[in-house]
């Protein structure tokens, strides 16, 4: 009879707390004098494992001498003179024969090392001779898929077997606890470009939310200033202007104030909020971050609007900023200057994107209130200009606080969609005789030839039937991305009742086939042929869409390197990574590209202009010994895609110049000692540091030993093994000395990766197109190994696109608790080419 006996051993708690318990020897007390490590291990009680088996086969089989399957997922053996098989798992599975002719008497059955092929000793009519056969069984040359059990038996994938790669929906909210996972389980890791993307955009949130943070404070004292300055000439010599310049910079400094005015939550105050939950200060401060951001900033507004001390100006600022708070529906702003009123979309005032927490809140409010309220076209425009260029602020003018704001708005995404400040005053300085006296329409004119053609369109213009966005003179406009350029021109009236575009359009646009094919097949059958049409006069319009773009600042650059991605990597003819060759690769690629689209669109939500159309709680530590096989270093792999790591490299290097108070960029601690050593080099000197160009650098350079066929080196191993540990350390960014972990907030803590952004709105249907981010996606990969192949894992964002009423517009913690619910729309159809499992 043959008996299978798997190895395994005992590493349970139980296991260990009885082979410490009672007296601990003095030479195992790490505190006692007496303590000896290698004595202690002397005097510690053995267990061996004693491994019976499971019978296998029964008497009347008559297999003998079996053996496993390269993979480990088959017993073979032969029986009555013919190689056999089973699965060796699947209960009561019955031994077959190999189909194999022309043998006698086989023995000795065995497997080649890649899988491929058994081989025996049998009579043949040539007399006894080596057999070599060759073999087509599930996923064969994956030697280590027995560490995969979901992967065979009743998970056997046929996407999988074909493609080499498959994608399974998953539960894990964060990359590094999925990668700290499969290390502990000792799987080979696939560190996918998902990992990286995710590296980048945390980084340059936590980047950008400093910038924004300065940038917060000096809008406070600009609009504090202004606003005192016009409300003081208010019941005196006031115009129409003086009174709406002095609401309209009052309205700003309102909301800032607010923001400013809620209660501080430092690090000291979270901590004890964890550790000790029941805590009347922690429910108190529970309690206030659970309330919605509107309703917070209620609570503090009243305090600043009493400051305001002219009763028709805090009447006037009041109703913008409850209006603001309800973020419902749209209104008419009469604008002096302007032939008729501006339109304000009250519903885009919603709090959302990295904007939910209350530091920062008042600043998304007051930016999109002053790109939303033009300024007077009048003769007050030259002299708020004058009077900014005159008035101090501290150690520089109002005009230059001014500028350096928009000067860090612009480094991010860089195009106004309205004329500016600086095109006034630059207007002022070149053309005087234009503003004495003032002459309106001569102004507008050059101003309009200044800020450049703007095919986009807002809602004033939708309503107004009109194709571009007027000319208007704003604060600190909205921005315009190429992407959004795009959606103008694929939907109605250039591709006739397509009310809706599609994340797909932005890469369709840049030329990615994958991306055409499946926007073409979402389209009802009238609209393809338009929408072709369409797609064909836009490329053909500057030859290169977005080639102007590029070059010109952080969001469009950011736009390139997905673009790369989606394009992925040429690989030699005789390259072994046969799952990168299939069209379902390239969807995989394209998704990714799209749900780094959601990342970057999250990040520009307060400045993109929209087109418009019809885990740590601590532990007690103690020491136990346990006896376990010393096992292989799992040999991993990274996405082959060298090029696409070197340009996020660059990416990010550009942002720390940009945007950081350090060149260098940040970087953080590592969280065990031996990644801590290997900082260091052999004499002492301070490696790269650990921030998202050298985490993108690294994977680059192994990524191109892979494309070129080189095997990877122990150092390469060990950085695959230990991802998890670095992406920890960059996720969580712990800070030396203190107990709180900054992570994005508690909510980031609760919600992952997962997040969710509106990228246009369609006014007709009172709807918004969303594009979100849910839990991870499990990726499996077969990829080429010294013998045969190893089967690795890693992770994938999930992207999602759905429509939702634009009066609402999902912040992350409604679609969060969307995805912690599993009432999550289905992922686009064109992914079931690589993604099975989930609902369609």
């Amino acid at each position: 009879m043959v008996f299978d006996a798997p190895a395994s051993w005992d590493a349970s708690f139980d296991t260990a707390f009885a082979a410490v318990k009672g007296r601990v020897p003095s030479v195992c007390d790490e505190a006692s004098s007496a303590y000896d490590g290698a004595r202690c291990f002397e005097k510690l009680p053995r267990r061996y494992a004693q491994y019976r088996g499971k019978a296998a086969s029964k008497a009347g089989d008559g297999v003998e001498r079996s053996a496993f399957s390269a993979n480990h997922i088959l017993l073979v053996g032969d029986a009555k003179g013919r190689p056999v098989h089973r699965e060796r798992e699947k209960r009561g599975a019955a031994w077959e024969p190999f189909a194999i002719e022309g043998i006698r008497d086989a023995r000795n059955v065995t497997w080649s090392p890649d899988g491929t092929r058994i081989a025996f000793d049998a009579e043949t009519d040539g007399g006894r001779t080596i057999v070599v056969a060759p073999t087509d069984f599930y996923l064969q040359e994956v030697r280590n898929l027995h560490q995969f059990p979901e992967l065979y038996q009743k998970g056997r994938s046929k996407k999988l077997q074909e493609q080499r790669f498959v994608a399974r929906q998953g539960e894990q909210k964060e990359f590094y606890a999925l990668h700290e996972s499969l290390r502990y389980q000792r799987r080979p890791q696939f560190v996918t470009a998902d990992a990286a993307l995710q590296v980048f955009r945390d980084e340059f949130l936590r980047i950008l939310r400093d910038a924004e943070k300065r940038a917060s404070e000096d809008l406070l004292a600009l609009t504090k200033a202004l606003t005192e300055q016009y409300a003081g000439r208010l019941g005196a010599s006031e115009t129409p202007s003086d009174r709406y310049l002095a609401t309209l910079f009052g309205t700003a400094y309102a909301a800032l104030g607010a923001s400013a005015a809620l209660p501080e939550i430092d690090s000291d105050d979270l901590f004890m909020m964890r550790v000790d939950p029941d805590d009347e200060g922690s429910k108190a401060l529970r309690a206030e971050l659970d309330r919605p951001i509107e309703a917070r900033l209620e609570g503090t507004l009243d305090g600043v609007l009493r400051a305001l001390a002219e009763a028709r100006l805090r009447r006037d600022v009041e109703a913008n900023l409850r209006a603001m708070l309800a973020h419902e529906g749209a209104s008419d702003l009469p604008v002096p200057g302007r032939a008729r009123p501006a339109r304000i979309p009250w519903d885009t005032f919603k709090i959302r994107g990295p904007y939910e927490d209350g530091a920062i809140a008042g600043y998304f409010l007051a930016m999109t209130w002053l790109a939303q309220a033009p300024l007077p076209v009048d003769a007050s425009l030259p002299e708020l200009v004058g009077r900014m260029q005159s008035l101090r602020l501290g150690d520089k003018s109002a005009f230059e606080t001014w500028r350096a704001i928009d000067a860090f708005v612009g480094s991010f995404m860089g195009r106004p969609v309205d004329a500016t400040l600086e095109h006034v005053r630059s207007l002022k300085d070149a053309s005087p005789e234009l503003f004495r006296p003032f002459d309106a329409k001569a102004v507008e004119k050059r101003l309009e030839a200044l800020r450049g053609p703007m095919p986009i369109r807002d809602l004033e213009a939708f309503e107004q039937g009109e194709e571009g966005r007027a000319l208007s003179v704003t604060f600190f406009p909205k921005r315009l991305g190429v992407d959004v350029t795009f959606f103008r021109a694929l939907t109605h009236p250039d591709v006739p009742l397509r009310g809706m575009p599609s994340a797909l359009d932005t890469m369709a646009a840049l030329g990615h086939e994958r991306a055409k094919r499946h926007a073409l097949a979402t389209q009802e059958r009238t609209m393809r042929a338009a929408y072709e049409k369409a797609l064909k006069e836009l490329r053909a319009e500057s030859g290169a869409p977005g080639k102007g773009f590029f070059g010109t600042d952080i969001y469009h650059a950011w736009f390139a390197v997905l673009a790369a991605l989606a394009e992925g990597h040429d690989l030699p003819s005789d390259s072994l990574l046969t799952f990168a060759r299939s069209d379902a690769w390239k969807d995989r690629l394209l998704s990714s590209s799209l749900a780094g689209y959601v990342q970057l669109k999250h990040a520009a939500v307060l400045y993109a202009m929209q087109d418009v159309s019809a885990e740590c709680a601590g532990d007690v530590r103690f020491t136990v010994f346990v006896e376990q096989p010393v096992l292989p270093r799992p040999h991993g792999f990274v996405d082959p895609l060298p090029r696409f790591f070197e340009s996020l490299s660059r990416l990010a290097e550009r942002v720390y110049r940009e945007m950081h108070d350090d060149p260098e960029g940040p970087t953080a601690p590592y969280f065990f000692r031996e990644l801590e050593e290997a900082a260091y080099s052999d004499d002492g000197e301070e490696e790269a540091r650990l921030n998202a160009a050298r985490f993108a650098q690294d994977l680059a350079e192994i990524a191109k030993r892979e494309v070129e066929g080189l095997p990877l080196l122990p150092d390469h191993h060990r950085i695959i093994e230990y991802i998890g540990a670095r992406l920890e350390a960059l996720t969580l960014d712990e800070i030396p000395g203190q107990q709180t972990i900054a992570i994005g907030g508690d909510e980031r803590a609760e919600r992952g990766v997962a997040i969710v952004t509106d990228i246009h709105t369609n006014a007709q249907r009172g709807e918004a197109l969303t594009i979100a981010i849910g839990r991870l996606l499990d990726l499996y990969v077969a990829v080429p190994d010294v013998v045969g192949q190893t089967m690795t894992q890693g992770g994938l964002l999930s992207f999602y696109e759905l429509t939702h009423p634009m009066n609402d517009r999902l912040t992350d913690a409604e679609w969060a608790e969307r995805v912690e619910k599993k009432q999550t729309p289905p992922l686009p159809a064109w992914t079931s080419s690589f993604v099975e499992g989930t609902k369609r």
